[in-house]
C-alpha cells in the first residue's frame, strides 16, 4: 500500500475515532439518565427504551472501534 492510501486510512480512522467518542459520550449520558430515573419509570416503556438506547450506543461505539482496528490492519 502506498503512502497516500495509508494517509487516507489514517484520516478515516481519526474521523471514526471522533465519531466513536461522541457516540460513547451520548451513550454514557443516556445510561446516566436511565440510572437517575425512578424505579417505576425504569420499568416503563420509556425506561426500557432508554436502557436499550444506552446499550445500542455502547454497541455502536464498540463496532466503530472494531472497524478502526480493521483499518489499522489493512494499512499495516
Amino acid at each position: 500500500m502506498n503512502a497516500n492510501r495509508r494517509k487516507r486510512i489514517a484520516d478515516a480512522r481519526a474521523a471514526l475515532e471522533a465519531v466513536a467518542n461522541e457516540v460513547r459520550m451520548i451513550g454514557d449520558e443516556e445510561r446516566e439518565a436511565y440510572e437517575n430515573l425512578p424505579d417505576s419509570i425504569k420499568e416503563s416503556d420509556r425506561g426500557m427504551a432508554s436502557d436499550g438506547a444506552a446499550d445500542a450506543l455502547s454497541g455502536a461505539a464498540d463496532s466503530i472501534d472494531d472497524l478502526m482496528n480493521e483499518l489499522e490492519e489493512a494499512a499495516a
